[in-house]
């Protein structure tokens, strides 16, 4: 579990600071009186006009805010680098595990008065652990690369659970 913040900070924490930036605040659709200057309020299309001057200015804000993000996201899904980040942590998330649980059966014996009984089997039991979170990784790391493929709304907070 080391350097769980990697992925949110370096991928998907610079949507945050696009959003929350005072430039982009002062250039949104209607924070200025921009919208009707040069329109005449009794004139028919004066509705429309407002209207599609809004949409292109949402629109430019947009394009301008979150396809540099999207194109981010893109890059961090097709690549392997966040599969090969959870595979590193599996080996590590699964000897701690295992660590945990022989220390807690280890304490609960001793409460009793029992003896170690080791049958050898938790080292077998622990490397297909490891494998199959391992396997599991990059079978759900593939699956989204297609999903991506396809077109399937992959968000980042799925991209972070991986």
């Amino acid at each position: 579990m080391a350097n769980n913040n990697a992925v949110s900070s370096g991928v998907f924490g610079g949507l945050a600071d696009l959003v929350n930036s005072p430039n982009r605040q002062s250039e949104s659709a209607y924070a200025n009186n921009s919208l009707t200057a040069g329109l005449n309020y009794n004139d028919k299309q004066y509705a429309s006009e407002v209207s599609a001057r809004i949409t292109r200015k949402d629109w430019q804000d947009y394009q301008r805010t979150f396809i540099p993000v999207h194109g981010e996201f893109k890059q961090a899904v097709m690549s392997d680098d966040l599969i090969n980040q959870q595979v590193a942590r599996i080996e590590d998330n699964v000897n701690a595990t295992y660590d945990r649980t022989q220390k807690g059966a280890e304490m609960k014996m001793q409460r009793m008065g029992l003896s170690d009984v080791d049958t050898g089997r938790s080292d077998l039991s622990k490397a297909l652990s490891v494998a199959h979170g391992e396997n599991a990784a990059r079978q759900h790391g593939e699956e989204r690369k297609q999903q991506m493929i396809a077109g399937a709304n992959i968000s980042p907070q799925s991209a972070r659970a991986n």
